[in-house]
Protein backbone atom coordinates (compact mmCIF):
# COMPACT_ATOMS: atom_id res chain seq x y z
CA UNK A 1 0.00 0.00 0.00
CA UNK A 2 1.22 3.49 -0.78
CA UNK A 3 0.46 6.38 1.52
CA UNK A 4 0.66 9.78 -0.20
CA UNK A 5 0.16 12.88 1.91
CA UNK A 6 1.18 16.47 2.35
CA UNK A 7 3.41 16.10 5.40
CA UNK A 8 2.63 18.22 8.46
CA UNK A 9 4.19 18.10 11.89
CA UNK A 10 1.62 16.14 13.88
CA UNK A 11 1.24 13.05 15.98
CA UNK A 12 1.23 9.71 14.26
CA UNK A 13 -2.43 9.18 15.01
CA UNK A 14 -3.18 12.53 13.40
CA UNK A 15 -1.35 11.62 10.22
CA UNK A 16 -3.25 8.40 9.69
CA UNK A 17 -6.58 9.90 10.61
CA UNK A 18 -6.02 12.99 8.48
CA UNK A 19 -6.54 15.38 11.40
CA UNK A 20 -3.40 17.01 12.80
CA UNK A 21 -2.70 18.79 16.01
CA UNK A 22 -0.97 22.17 16.03
CA UNK A 23 2.37 22.03 14.22
CA UNK A 24 5.61 22.30 16.11
CA UNK A 25 7.19 25.74 16.26
CA UNK A 26 9.00 26.67 13.05
CA UNK A 27 12.76 26.20 13.32
CA UNK A 28 15.35 28.68 12.01
CA UNK A 29 16.65 27.74 8.53
CA UNK A 30 19.96 26.41 9.88
CA UNK A 31 18.11 23.86 12.04
CA UNK A 32 15.18 23.04 9.79
CA UNK A 33 14.95 20.25 7.22
CA UNK A 34 18.43 19.23 6.13
CA UNK A 35 20.25 22.48 6.70
CA UNK A 36 23.47 20.70 7.59
CA UNK A 37 23.51 19.25 4.08
CA UNK A 38 23.10 22.64 2.47
CA UNK A 39 19.34 22.51 1.97
CA UNK A 40 18.20 25.13 4.47
CA UNK A 41 14.79 26.59 3.70
CA UNK A 42 13.65 23.36 2.01
CA UNK A 43 10.09 23.51 0.64
CA UNK A 44 8.36 20.25 1.61
CA UNK A 45 6.44 18.52 -1.16
CA UNK A 46 4.48 15.27 -1.40
CA UNK A 47 6.04 12.28 0.34
CA UNK A 48 5.22 8.65 -0.47
CA UNK A 49 5.69 5.83 2.05
CA UNK A 50 5.38 2.21 0.92
CA UNK A 51 6.38 -1.24 2.11
CA UNK A 52 8.37 -4.08 0.60
CA UNK A 53 6.95 -6.73 0.42
CA UNK A 54 3.85 -4.75 -0.67
CA UNK A 55 1.28 -4.37 2.12
CA UNK A 56 -0.98 -1.83 3.75
CA UNK A 57 0.84 0.28 6.33
CA UNK A 58 -1.30 -1.25 9.07
CA UNK A 59 -0.69 -4.79 7.78
CA UNK A 60 3.08 -4.88 7.45
CA UNK A 61 5.04 -8.12 7.37
CA UNK A 62 7.36 -8.64 10.36
CA UNK A 63 10.33 -8.44 7.97
CA UNK A 64 9.88 -5.37 5.76
CA UNK A 65 11.71 -2.56 4.03
CA UNK A 66 10.13 0.88 4.24
CA UNK A 67 10.55 3.03 1.12
CA UNK A 68 10.18 6.80 1.30
CA UNK A 69 10.04 8.98 -1.82
CA UNK A 70 9.55 12.71 -2.27
CA UNK A 71 8.95 15.05 -5.18
CA UNK A 72 12.00 16.95 -4.02
CA UNK A 73 14.75 14.36 -3.54
CA UNK A 74 16.30 16.49 -0.78
CA UNK A 75 13.15 16.30 1.33
CA UNK A 76 14.09 12.93 2.78
CA UNK A 77 17.65 11.65 3.07
CA UNK A 78 18.62 8.32 4.65
CA UNK A 79 20.57 9.88 7.52
CA UNK A 80 17.41 11.66 8.66
CA UNK A 81 15.10 8.63 8.73
CA UNK A 82 14.19 7.22 12.15
CA UNK A 83 11.89 4.37 13.13
CA UNK A 84 10.62 4.29 16.72
CA UNK A 85 8.46 1.85 18.66
CA UNK A 86 5.15 3.44 19.57
CA UNK A 87 3.70 6.86 18.78
CA UNK A 88 5.64 10.01 19.62
CA UNK A 89 4.41 12.78 21.87
CA UNK A 90 4.64 16.46 20.95
CA UNK A 91 7.51 16.71 23.43
CA UNK A 92 9.47 13.96 21.68
CA UNK A 93 8.69 15.42 18.25
CA UNK A 94 10.04 18.74 19.45
CA UNK A 95 13.24 17.15 20.72
CA UNK A 96 13.55 15.28 17.42
CA UNK A 97 13.11 18.50 15.43
CA UNK A 98 15.95 20.05 17.43
CA UNK A 99 18.02 16.88 16.91
CA UNK A 100 18.31 16.54 20.65
CA UNK A 101 17.00 13.05 21.31
CA UNK A 102 16.52 12.12 24.98
CA UNK A 103 17.55 8.69 26.19
CA UNK A 104 13.90 7.71 26.60
CA UNK A 105 13.49 8.17 22.86
CA UNK A 106 16.82 6.56 21.91
CA UNK A 107 15.75 3.48 23.86
CA UNK A 108 12.73 3.16 21.54
CA UNK A 109 14.69 3.53 18.31
CA UNK A 110 14.52 0.44 16.09
CA UNK A 111 17.97 -0.63 14.82
CA UNK A 112 17.94 -0.20 11.06
CA UNK A 113 20.05 0.56 8.01
CA UNK A 114 18.89 3.47 5.83
CA UNK A 115 20.17 4.09 2.32
CA UNK A 116 19.37 6.00 -0.86
CA UNK A 117 17.99 4.31 -3.96
CA UNK A 118 17.19 5.48 -7.46
CA UNK A 119 14.95 8.43 -8.30
CA UNK A 120 15.33 10.26 -5.01
CA UNK A 121 13.88 7.52 -2.83
CA UNK A 122 15.30 6.23 0.43
CA UNK A 123 14.84 2.88 2.16
CA UNK A 124 15.00 2.15 5.86
CA UNK A 125 15.57 -1.54 6.53
CA UNK A 126 14.90 -2.63 10.15
CA UNK A 127 17.60 -4.99 11.42
CA UNK A 128 15.15 -6.91 13.63
CA UNK A 129 11.76 -8.49 13.11
CA UNK A 130 8.90 -6.11 13.85
CA UNK A 131 6.24 -7.29 16.29
CA UNK A 132 2.53 -6.81 16.72
CA UNK A 133 2.93 -5.44 20.25
CA UNK A 134 2.78 -1.76 19.24
CA UNK A 135 2.83 0.58 16.25
CA UNK A 136 6.03 1.91 14.74
CA UNK A 137 6.50 5.59 13.98
CA UNK A 138 8.50 6.66 10.91
CA UNK A 139 9.82 10.21 11.30
CA UNK A 140 12.43 12.73 10.19
CA UNK A 141 13.62 15.77 12.18
CA UNK A 142 12.60 18.17 9.41
CA UNK A 143 9.21 16.72 8.47
CA UNK A 144 8.02 15.10 11.67
CA UNK A 145 5.85 11.99 11.40
CA UNK A 146 5.74 10.36 7.96
CA UNK A 147 3.66 7.29 8.83
CA UNK A 148 2.52 4.86 11.48
CA UNK A 149 3.23 1.23 10.65
CA UNK A 150 1.76 -1.81 12.38
CA UNK A 151 2.43 -5.51 11.85
CA UNK A 152 -0.25 -8.01 10.96
CA UNK A 153 0.30 -11.62 12.01
CA UNK A 154 -1.61 -12.68 8.92
CA UNK A 155 1.31 -11.34 6.88
CA UNK A 156 3.73 -13.85 8.38
CA UNK A 157 5.70 -15.68 5.70
CA UNK A 158 7.58 -18.98 5.88
CA UNK A 159 11.23 -18.23 6.53
CA UNK A 160 14.40 -19.08 4.70
CA UNK A 161 17.24 -20.05 6.99
CA UNK A 162 20.39 -18.01 6.45
CA UNK A 163 23.16 -20.53 5.95
CA UNK A 164 25.91 -18.13 4.91
CA UNK A 165 27.61 -16.05 6.22
CA UNK A 166 27.51 -17.64 9.66
CA UNK A 167 27.46 -15.65 12.87
CA UNK A 168 30.60 -14.80 14.82
CA UNK A 169 32.98 -15.39 11.90
CA UNK A 170 34.32 -12.50 9.80
CA UNK A 171 33.45 -13.26 6.18
CA UNK A 172 32.67 -11.49 2.95
CA UNK A 173 29.19 -10.00 2.55
CA UNK A 174 29.45 -10.24 -1.25
CA UNK A 175 27.34 -13.40 -1.23
CA UNK A 176 24.82 -14.73 1.24
CA UNK A 177 22.85 -17.98 1.08
CA UNK A 178 19.28 -18.50 2.27
CA UNK A 179 17.79 -21.99 2.22
CA UNK A 180 14.36 -23.58 2.57
CA UNK A 181 13.91 -26.90 4.41
CA UNK A 182 14.90 -30.07 2.57
CA UNK A 183 12.12 -31.04 0.19
CA UNK A 184 11.07 -27.46 -0.54
CA UNK A 185 11.87 -25.75 -3.84
CA UNK A 186 12.24 -22.08 -4.74
CA UNK A 187 11.33 -20.26 -7.92
CA UNK A 188 14.25 -20.23 -10.37
CA UNK A 189 13.46 -16.68 -11.51
CA UNK A 190 16.30 -14.18 -11.14
CA UNK A 191 15.74 -10.63 -9.94
CA UNK A 192 17.79 -7.50 -9.34
CA UNK A 193 17.01 -4.75 -6.85
CA UNK A 194 18.74 -1.69 -5.53
CA UNK A 195 20.50 -2.21 -2.22
CA UNK A 196 22.59 -0.10 0.11
CA UNK A 197 25.74 -0.74 -1.94
CA UNK A 198 24.48 -0.86 -5.50
CA UNK A 199 22.53 -3.63 -7.15
CA UNK A 200 21.62 -6.85 -5.39
CA UNK A 201 21.29 -9.88 -7.64
CA UNK A 202 19.01 -12.59 -6.28
CA UNK A 203 18.82 -16.03 -7.85
CA UNK A 204 18.92 -19.81 -7.32
CA UNK A 205 21.92 -21.52 -5.74
CA UNK A 206 23.57 -23.18 -7.51
CA UNK A 207 22.59 -21.31 -10.66
CA UNK A 208 21.80 -24.45 -12.70
CA UNK A 209 19.79 -26.25 -10.01
CA UNK A 210 16.56 -27.62 -11.46
CA UNK A 211 14.57 -27.26 -8.25
CA UNK A 212 16.71 -25.00 -6.06
CA UNK A 213 16.28 -25.15 -2.31
CA UNK A 214 18.61 -22.20 -1.74
CA UNK A 215 18.86 -18.65 -3.04
CA UNK A 216 21.96 -16.46 -3.26
CA UNK A 217 22.06 -12.70 -2.77
CA UNK A 218 25.06 -11.13 -4.50
CA UNK A 219 26.31 -7.56 -4.18
CA UNK A 220 27.50 -6.45 -7.60
CA UNK A 221 29.58 -3.44 -6.49
CA UNK A 222 32.83 -3.61 -4.54
CA UNK A 223 32.53 -3.48 -0.76
CA UNK A 224 34.80 -1.80 1.74
CA UNK A 225 35.79 -3.59 4.94
CA UNK A 226 33.17 -2.79 7.56
CA UNK A 227 30.40 -2.10 5.04
CA UNK A 228 26.95 -2.97 6.40
CA UNK A 229 24.69 -4.74 3.90
CA UNK A 230 20.96 -5.15 4.66
CA UNK A 231 19.35 -8.13 2.95
CA UNK A 232 16.11 -8.08 0.93
CA UNK A 233 13.11 -8.72 3.17
CA UNK A 234 11.68 -11.54 1.05
CA UNK A 235 12.84 -14.02 -1.58
CA UNK A 236 10.42 -16.11 -3.63
CA UNK A 237 7.63 -15.55 -1.10
CA UNK A 238 9.83 -16.48 1.88
CA UNK A 239 10.93 -14.09 4.62
CA UNK A 240 14.65 -13.48 5.05
CA UNK A 241 16.40 -12.79 8.34
CA UNK A 242 16.58 -8.99 8.74
CA UNK A 243 20.01 -9.06 10.43
CA UNK A 244 22.39 -7.18 8.11
CA UNK A 245 25.78 -8.46 7.04
CA UNK A 246 29.10 -6.79 7.85
CA UNK A 247 31.73 -7.16 5.14
CA UNK A 248 35.19 -8.47 6.01
CA UNK A 249 37.77 -9.39 3.41
CA UNK A 250 39.22 -12.85 4.01
CA UNK A 251 42.10 -14.80 2.50
CA UNK A 252 41.51 -18.23 1.04
CA UNK A 253 41.55 -21.06 3.62
CA UNK A 254 44.49 -23.42 3.67
CA UNK A 255 43.83 -26.97 2.40
CA UNK A 256 43.07 -29.21 5.36
CA UNK A 257 45.55 -31.98 4.35
CA UNK A 258 43.74 -35.11 3.18
CA UNK A 259 44.67 -38.60 4.42
CA UNK A 260 43.65 -41.83 2.64
CA UNK A 261 40.90 -42.65 1.86
CA UNK A 262 40.10 -38.91 1.76
CA UNK A 263 40.35 -37.00 -1.51
CA UNK A 264 40.74 -33.25 -1.92
CA UNK A 265 37.66 -31.23 -2.90
CA UNK A 266 38.85 -27.65 -3.06
CA UNK A 267 40.34 -26.88 0.37
CA UNK A 268 38.23 -29.65 2.02
CA UNK A 269 38.60 -33.45 2.21
CA UNK A 270 35.96 -35.91 1.00
CA UNK A 271 35.42 -39.48 2.26
CA UNK A 272 33.13 -41.86 0.37
CA UNK A 273 31.17 -44.23 2.61
CA UNK A 274 28.20 -46.50 1.88
CA UNK A 275 25.06 -44.36 1.62
CA UNK A 276 26.71 -41.02 2.35
CA UNK A 277 29.71 -38.75 1.88
CA UNK A 278 31.68 -36.97 4.59
CA UNK A 279 33.30 -33.61 3.83
CA UNK A 280 35.86 -32.39 6.37
CA UNK A 281 36.35 -28.64 6.38
CA UNK A 282 39.59 -26.61 6.29
CA UNK A 283 40.93 -24.13 8.86
CA UNK A 284 38.31 -21.49 8.03
CA UNK A 285 34.53 -21.71 7.56
CA UNK A 286 33.21 -22.62 4.14
CA UNK A 287 29.78 -23.46 2.76
CA UNK A 288 29.34 -26.61 0.67
CA UNK A 289 26.34 -27.64 -1.40
CA UNK A 290 26.17 -30.96 -3.24
CA UNK A 291 23.95 -31.52 -6.26
CA UNK A 292 21.91 -33.42 -7.19
CA UNK A 293 20.10 -33.74 -3.88
CA UNK A 294 21.04 -30.27 -2.63
CA UNK A 295 22.42 -31.37 0.73
CA UNK A 296 24.72 -28.79 2.22
CA UNK A 297 25.52 -26.39 5.02
CA UNK A 298 28.24 -24.21 6.47
CA UNK A 299 31.23 -26.14 7.81
CA UNK A 300 33.22 -24.73 10.71
CA UNK A 301 36.87 -25.69 11.28
CA UNK A 302 36.98 -29.17 12.79
CA UNK A 303 33.47 -30.05 11.63
CA UNK A 304 32.20 -32.56 9.06
CA UNK A 305 29.38 -32.17 6.56
CA UNK A 306 27.46 -35.39 5.91
CA UNK A 307 25.84 -35.79 2.48
CA UNK A 308 23.22 -38.56 2.79
CA UNK A 309 20.96 -40.25 0.27
CA UNK A 310 23.37 -42.39 -1.79
CA UNK A 311 22.95 -46.10 -2.57
CA UNK A 312 25.52 -48.55 -1.13
CA UNK A 313 27.72 -50.25 -3.72
CA UNK A 314 26.70 -47.91 -6.54
CA UNK A 315 28.36 -45.41 -8.88
CA UNK A 316 27.50 -41.77 -8.31
CA UNK A 317 28.37 -38.31 -9.63
CA UNK A 318 28.03 -35.08 -7.67
CA UNK A 319 28.97 -31.45 -8.05
CA UNK A 320 30.30 -29.74 -4.93
CA UNK A 321 29.76 -25.97 -4.96
CA UNK A 322 31.93 -24.34 -2.30
CA UNK A 323 31.54 -20.78 -1.07
CA UNK A 324 34.73 -19.52 0.57
CA UNK A 325 35.16 -16.83 3.26
CA UNK A 326 36.31 -14.21 0.74
CA UNK A 327 33.16 -14.69 -1.35
CA UNK A 328 34.78 -16.76 -4.09
CA UNK A 329 32.96 -19.78 -5.50
CA UNK A 330 34.65 -23.09 -6.36
CA UNK A 331 32.89 -25.90 -8.23
CA UNK A 332 34.36 -29.41 -8.02
CA UNK A 333 32.74 -32.38 -9.83
CA UNK A 334 33.37 -35.83 -8.35
CA UNK A 335 32.54 -39.33 -9.57
CA UNK A 336 33.00 -42.46 -7.49
CA UNK A 337 31.52 -45.71 -6.14
CA UNK A 338 30.01 -46.08 -2.69
CA UNK A 339 31.05 -48.90 -0.35
CA UNK A 340 29.07 -51.79 1.09
CA UNK A 341 26.32 -51.01 3.61
CA UNK A 342 27.54 -50.22 7.12
CA UNK A 343 25.64 -49.88 10.41
CA UNK A 344 24.63 -46.31 11.23
CA UNK A 345 23.06 -46.36 14.68
CA UNK A 346 23.19 -42.96 16.35
CA UNK A 347 22.51 -41.44 19.75
CA UNK A 348 19.64 -39.18 18.76
CA UNK A 349 18.06 -37.65 21.89
CA UNK A 350 18.67 -37.66 25.65
CA UNK A 351 16.28 -36.80 28.48
CA UNK A 352 18.48 -36.33 31.55
CA UNK A 353 16.36 -33.77 33.38
CA UNK A 354 12.88 -35.26 33.66
CA UNK A 355 9.96 -33.59 35.39
CA UNK A 356 9.04 -36.94 36.91
CA UNK A 357 11.12 -39.09 39.24
CA UNK A 358 14.80 -39.42 38.41
CA UNK A 359 16.47 -41.60 37.31
CA UNK A 360 13.37 -43.72 36.62
CA UNK A 361 11.99 -41.30 33.97
CA UNK A 362 15.31 -40.75 32.13
CA UNK A 363 16.11 -42.24 28.74
CA UNK A 364 18.53 -42.27 25.82
CA UNK A 365 17.09 -42.55 22.32
CA UNK A 366 18.94 -44.34 19.52
CA UNK A 367 17.99 -44.36 15.84
CA UNK A 368 18.96 -46.55 12.88
CA UNK A 369 20.05 -44.07 10.23
CA UNK A 370 21.39 -46.76 7.89
CA UNK A 371 19.90 -48.87 5.14
CA UNK A 372 19.91 -52.28 6.84
CA UNK A 373 18.55 -53.80 10.04
CA UNK A 374 21.13 -53.78 12.85
CA UNK A 375 21.46 -56.36 15.62
CA UNK A 376 22.09 -54.46 18.86
CA UNK A 377 23.52 -57.46 20.68
CA UNK A 378 26.89 -56.46 22.10
CA UNK A 379 26.35 -52.72 21.66
CA UNK A 380 27.07 -50.57 24.70
CA UNK A 381 26.19 -47.08 25.90
CA UNK A 382 28.78 -45.40 28.12
CA UNK A 383 29.23 -42.15 29.97
CA UNK A 384 32.48 -41.13 31.67
CA UNK A 385 31.73 -43.23 34.75
CA UNK A 386 29.98 -46.39 33.59
CA UNK A 387 29.21 -48.55 30.56
CA UNK A 388 26.13 -50.72 30.07
CA UNK A 389 25.48 -53.40 27.43
CA UNK A 390 22.24 -53.31 25.47
CA UNK A 391 19.97 -56.37 25.46
CA UNK A 392 19.68 -58.44 22.25
CA UNK A 393 17.30 -56.75 19.79
CA UNK A 394 17.01 -55.85 16.12
CA UNK A 395 16.56 -52.26 14.94
CA UNK A 396 15.22 -51.83 11.38
CA UNK A 397 16.20 -48.86 9.20
CA UNK A 398 14.37 -45.70 10.26
CA UNK A 399 13.39 -47.18 13.64
CA UNK A 400 13.81 -45.70 17.13
CA UNK A 401 14.61 -47.37 20.45
CA UNK A 402 14.78 -46.02 23.99
CA UNK A 403 17.51 -47.17 26.35
CA UNK A 404 15.93 -47.06 29.81
CA UNK A 405 16.67 -48.37 33.28
CA UNK A 406 14.94 -51.48 34.59
CA UNK A 407 12.84 -49.22 36.80
CA UNK A 408 11.70 -47.00 33.91
CA UNK A 409 8.35 -45.56 34.93
CA UNK A 410 7.49 -42.33 33.07
CA UNK A 411 4.63 -40.14 34.19
CA UNK A 412 2.77 -39.26 30.94
CA UNK A 413 1.10 -36.31 32.66
CA UNK A 414 4.41 -34.49 33.18
CA UNK A 415 6.90 -35.99 30.68
CA UNK A 416 6.47 -36.84 26.99
CA UNK A 417 5.44 -40.48 26.59
CA UNK A 418 7.17 -42.78 24.07
CA UNK A 419 5.46 -43.02 20.69
CA UNK A 420 3.35 -46.19 20.37
CA UNK A 421 5.42 -49.18 19.32
CA UNK A 422 8.77 -47.68 20.34
CA UNK A 423 11.27 -50.40 21.25
CA UNK A 424 12.31 -50.20 24.93
CA UNK A 425 15.80 -51.50 25.74
CA UNK A 426 15.89 -52.06 29.50
CA UNK A 427 19.33 -52.01 31.15
CA UNK A 428 20.33 -52.29 34.82
CA UNK A 429 21.05 -48.57 35.01
CA UNK A 430 21.78 -45.47 32.96
CA UNK A 431 25.15 -43.99 33.88
CA UNK A 432 26.59 -44.41 37.36
CA UNK A 433 23.35 -43.49 39.08
CA UNK A 434 21.36 -41.74 36.39
CA UNK A 435 22.15 -39.14 33.74
CA UNK A 436 23.69 -35.84 34.81
CA UNK A 437 21.44 -32.83 34.26
CA UNK A 438 24.54 -30.72 33.57
CA UNK A 439 25.27 -32.97 30.59
CA UNK A 440 27.95 -35.57 29.98
CA UNK A 441 29.57 -37.15 26.96
CA UNK A 442 27.85 -40.37 25.87
CA UNK A 443 29.29 -42.96 23.47
CA UNK A 444 27.59 -45.78 21.56
CA UNK A 445 30.00 -48.64 20.76
CA UNK A 446 29.42 -51.61 18.47
CA UNK A 447 30.59 -55.12 19.49
CA UNK A 448 33.93 -54.59 17.72
CA UNK A 449 34.69 -51.68 20.07
CA UNK A 450 34.21 -48.97 17.41
CA UNK A 451 32.50 -45.79 18.63
CA UNK A 452 29.56 -45.50 16.27
CA UNK A 453 28.06 -42.33 17.73
CA UNK A 454 28.83 -39.62 20.28
CA UNK A 455 26.44 -37.31 22.08
CA UNK A 456 27.93 -34.11 23.51
CA UNK A 457 27.77 -32.88 27.09
CA UNK A 458 24.95 -30.34 26.87
CA UNK A 459 23.18 -29.12 29.99
CA UNK A 460 19.45 -29.79 30.22
CA UNK A 461 18.45 -26.56 31.94
CA UNK A 462 14.68 -26.99 31.86
CA UNK A 463 13.00 -30.05 33.36
CA UNK A 464 11.14 -32.08 30.76
CA UNK A 465 13.19 -30.73 27.86
CA UNK A 466 15.56 -33.09 26.13
CA UNK A 467 18.78 -32.38 24.26
CA UNK A 468 18.29 -33.62 20.70
CA UNK A 469 20.08 -34.05 17.39
CA UNK A 470 18.63 -31.81 14.67
CA UNK A 471 18.74 -34.63 12.11
CA UNK A 472 19.99 -38.21 12.63
CA UNK A 473 22.55 -38.02 9.81
CA UNK A 474 24.30 -34.87 11.07
CA UNK A 475 27.88 -35.50 12.18
CA UNK A 476 28.79 -35.82 15.86
CA UNK A 477 31.37 -33.03 15.58
CA UNK A 478 28.86 -30.36 14.44
CA UNK A 479 28.02 -28.28 17.51
CA UNK A 480 24.90 -26.75 15.93
CA UNK A 481 23.49 -30.24 15.30
CA UNK A 482 22.47 -30.51 18.98
CA UNK A 483 20.23 -28.37 21.14
CA UNK A 484 17.11 -28.15 23.31
CA UNK A 485 14.00 -29.80 21.93
CA UNK A 486 11.07 -27.57 21.01
CA UNK A 487 7.63 -27.91 22.65
CA UNK A 488 6.41 -30.19 24.10
CA UNK A 489 9.99 -30.68 25.24
CA UNK A 490 10.88 -34.12 23.89
CA UNK A 491 9.85 -36.67 21.24
CA UNK A 492 10.81 -40.18 22.45
CA UNK A 493 10.40 -42.57 19.54
CA UNK A 494 9.71 -39.83 16.97
CA UNK A 495 11.53 -37.22 14.88
CA UNK A 496 13.10 -34.27 16.69
CA UNK A 497 12.28 -30.59 16.37
CA UNK A 498 14.82 -28.24 17.92
CA UNK A 499 14.44 -24.71 19.19
CA UNK A 500 16.22 -22.43 16.76
CA UNK A 501 18.95 -20.52 18.55
CA UNK A 502 18.38 -17.44 16.39
CA UNK A 503 14.89 -16.58 17.49
CA UNK A 504 13.76 -19.14 20.07
CA UNK A 505 11.35 -20.83 17.68
CA UNK A 506 11.46 -24.04 15.67
CA UNK A 507 13.18 -23.46 12.33
CA UNK A 508 10.95 -23.13 9.27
Amino acid sequence: MVRRARIMLCSGAGVLAGACTDPLPELPPAERGHGAAGTAGLSVGDVVVSLEPPALLDRAAPVSWIRVGAEDSAAVVPEELYLFRGELSEYHLGRLARRDLPQTLLDRRVPAVAFAVAEGSSVIAPSVRLTTAEPYCLVTPGLGVLALITVDDANQRPALRREWPIDDWPTSARRSLHCAPLGAALDRAMTTLQGSHGKLRVGPWPADAREPRCAVVEVEDELEVGAVVPLPPAIAGFAVSPAPLVHAEQVLPEPCGCVEPEVAVGPACLTVLDDRLNLRGPNAPIHALFTPGEAGAAILPGETLVVPGLIPGSAFSVLATLLLPNGEVTEVPYTGVTGAAEPHVVLNEVLANAVGAEPAAEWVEIFNDGTETVSLEGYTVADLAAEVELPPASLPPGAFALVVSEGYAPDPEVDAAPSPGTLLLRVPRLGQGGLANRGELLRLRSPDGVVRSRFPARAADEAGTSIARRAPWLADDVASAFGPHAAPGASPGAANVLIDAADGAPPQ
